[in-house]
């Protein structure tokens, strides 16, 4: 009798697990268990393989056979170990909420793995270093504000450099005390062992909750540095935005209380430095430089500008002269503008350069009805987006606001271009069927190129310092007159 039952039990349970796993499924050369509740399980590769040896993996979304969609919610334990796999990544929308155990051990090559939203837990060895002689390369670990606990002996990257925590709250640190007194934590394999991972990797979390992460055990007092994704700097007299994910700097609006920079010369710099920190000033925010009362912007030498915001220099009411760095690409949206109200103050800007890199200027991207020249540098004319107002029965374009608007972009505004180019620019579209006063460089009268007016702006180096001339005075970067 005994027997019977026993044999009775061994059929129920392989019944069981048979209906628990009802198929598997192969999707770009990863394996995946169909599951009876119409979910899918990422699983290990199969004999003869014993690891995947795929470059790049994507974890859909869903999985489908017979018509039938399956939801990935889980990576089985060792699903990815020992693969060889650079990337891996989460479609967006990924329905991922478990890990097991083992699950990317030893995927040697992986640089940087971001976890989607929903997984809660990181399991023991789940992201573990399988062996000193041959240590994974991830240097970046991005895991979601869902993750509230982190197990002991989880995280185990000797050459991480930046753990990334998105949650506010910082997530339960598990450890473990050894019959020896010795804390097994998330991450250490044990004291010293060279697949622990570095203290040096630099910890970032959101905006305000630095705190937080610092006094919490085994983070605070393992790593030693934990920063704000974004932390605001006052260098010079400007406001920059430090992202600590991306290393750059982004110029934004002056955080002062009118709002505005109001010092007679701007020197917007390559770089900006926080303590031993160098951060490559690579964008200026939207609104920068709106209503500032500037009279000279001026970017450095090799600027690592590429992006400038919408309403960036609108109605910078006493800028002349403006010279945009290489590197940028589009000039947005109200960016060089005096205003949507014609009855405020216009722009005063007279001479406008454009870089070469510039390949698109946004409808009302560029409108000030002072200005005398504009110059391009590039070759190629750059596209000038336009929509058609069906209701005043006109082109909106780089240039106006409406038809009927005071400050548009003159049309008999001198328009510089390379030499050479003359006829190329004359046919681009919203350049050479709007303006009626295109020439090249070197056609461009001496007088306009090399007269100093009173109300002229002229920047000199002298023994490597960079001054500001305006009629008869001399000012620093600072704005203080100098003789």
């Amino acid at each position: 009798m005994k027997k019977i039952i026993t044999f009775v039990c061994a059929v129920v349970m392989a019944l069981s697990m048979q209906a628990a796993a009802i198929d598997t499924i192969q999707v770009d050369g990863i394996n995946y268990q169909l599951n009876d509740n119409n979910t899918a399980t990422v699983i290990p590769a199969q004999s003869p393989a014993t690891k995947y040896e795929i470059d790049t993996i994507v974890i859909p979304v869903n999985v489908a056979k017979d018509e039938t969609n399956y939801p990935v919610v889980e990576l089985a334990k060792q699903a990815f170990r020992n693969c060889t796999a650079t990337s891996i990544t989460f479609a967006k929308g990924s329905k991922v909420t478990e890990l097991g155990m083992q699950v990317f051990q030893g995927a040697v090559n992986l640089e940087t793995l971001e976890l989607p939203e929903g997984i809660k837990t990181i399991p023991m060895t789940g992201i573990h270093n399988a062996a000193a002689a041959n240590p994974m390369k991830m240097k970046n670990l991005i895991l979601p504000a869902s993750v509230d606990s982190i197990v002991r002996m989880s995280i185990c990257l000797p050459q991480l450099e930046v753990l990334r925590f998105k949650g506010a709250i910082p997530p339960k640190i598990n450890t473990f005390t050894t019959g020896s007194g010795y804390v097994q934590n998330p991450w250490e394999v044990n004291k010293d062992n060279a697949c622990n991972t570095a203290k040096t990797a630099i910890v970032i979390v959101p905006a305000g909750s630095v705190e937080a992460y610092r006094n919490t055990p085994w983070i605070g007092d393992y790593f030693t540095t934990i920063l704000a994704e974004k932390d605001t700097l006052l260098a010079e007299g400007l406001y920059y935005e430090l992202n600590n994910l991306t290393h750059t700097a982004t110029l934004i609006p002056a955080q002062n209380e009118t709002g505005k920079y109001e010092q007679q010369s701007v020197l917007v710099p390559a770089v900006v430095t926080k303590g031993d920190a160098v951060y490559p000033v690579v964008a200026l925010a939207k609104a920068a430089f709106r209503f500032s009362t500037v009279a000279s912007i001026v970017f450095e030498e090799n600027s690592n500008v590429r992006e400038i915001g919408m309403q960036a220099f609108q109605r910078a009411i006493n800028l002349k002269e403006l010279e945009l760095p290489e590197g940028i690409k589009l000039i947005p949206v109200t960016a060089i503008h005096s205003d949507q109200d014609p009855a405020k103050e216009a722009m005063s800007l007279e001479k406008l350069v454009l870089p070469a890199s510039v390949d698109s200027l946004a409808m009302m991207s560029i409108v000030a009805s002072s200005l005398k020249s504009i110059e391009f540098k590039g070759v190629v004319p750059p596209g000038c987006c336009h929509k058609y107002i069906a209701a005043s029965d006109y082109y909106q374009m780089p240039w106006i606001i409406n038809n009927v608007h005071k400050h548009f972009t003159s049309q008999e505004c001198m328009i510089i271009v390379p030499d050479g180019t003359l006829s190329i620019y004359q046919t681009a579209p919203g350049i050479g069927d709007y303006f009626t006063n295109i020439i090249e460089k070197k056609d461009v009268p001496t007088a306009l190129s090399f007269s100093v007016s009173k109300e002229s702006t002229v920047k000199v180096i002298r023994e490597g310092q960079l001054f500001i001339i305006r009629g008869d005075k001399m000012y620093n970067v600072a704005g203080q007159e100098v003789r």
